[in-house]
Formats: structure tokens, C-alpha cells, sequence
């Protein structure tokens, strides 16, 4: 019975919480990519640009990480491990190489 409890309760602390919140995302390189505003919303997310321009998207589970994903831009990779916190880290993947990175950063929470 023990045994029964201590694997649900493993079971239920894995699944950590989801993304939420309003971020600045800020760059480490500074190669022309202008800084914008994500609005995480669970599995929904929406980027506000400088313009005020806006483009929503899917956030996709991982055990380790959240790929926020759309039909325009690269995806973005959020390490999982500062969920709750008010900073988190990030990789801009490319499009088509998941594998390549073309940028890091980091998300700065603005708004909760």
C-alpha cells in the first residue's frame, strides 16, 4: 500500500506546473534581434511585438523543457528548471535543426 502512495504521489511531482505569466525576452547576442513581450497563458502563448504586433502559438511539454511554437517565427526553448521563478532561461532553435541554436537569453518576468 505504501509502495501504491509513494508512486502517485512521484507520479503527480512530475507534473510541474505550467507557464504563466507576461515576460520580456531579452538576448544575449545582440545581432539585430529586437527584445518583445510573451504572454504564457498554459498551453497557449501569445509575442507582442515592439510594434504591437501580435502572433500567438502552442506551448509544448517536456519533462525538462517548453517549446513555444508557431507557424512565422524560430521556436524557443524555456528550461523548465526556474519554472515559478522570475527569470528563466532560454534557446532560440532554428526552425528546420531543432539541434541548432541560434540564440540565448533570458525571459524577465514583467506581470504575473
Amino acid at each position: 500500500m505504501k509502495l501504491i502512495l509513494l508512486s502517485m504521489l512521484m507520479l503527480f511531482a512530475v507534473q510541474d506546473d505550467k507557464l504563466q505569466g507576461e515576460y520580456r525576452i531579452e538576448f544575449a547576442k545582440q545581432d539585430g534581434t529586437q527584445s518583445f513581450i510573451l504572454r504564457l497563458d498554459g498551453d497557449r502563448y501569445t509575442k507582442v511585438n515592439p510594434d504591437a504586433s501580435q502572433v500567438t502559438g502552442s506551448i509544448r511539454y517536456s519533462k525538462y523543457t517548453a517549446t513555444l511554437k508557431n507557424d512565422k517565427d524560430h521556436p524557443i526553448e524555456i528550461d523548465r528548471s526556474g519554472t515559478g521563478k522570475d527569470t528563466l532561461k532560454f534557446n532560440l532553435k532554428h526552425k528546420n535543426n531543432s539541434a541548432m541554436k541560434l540564440n540565448s537569453g533570458l525571459l524577465i518576468r514583467v506581470a504575473k
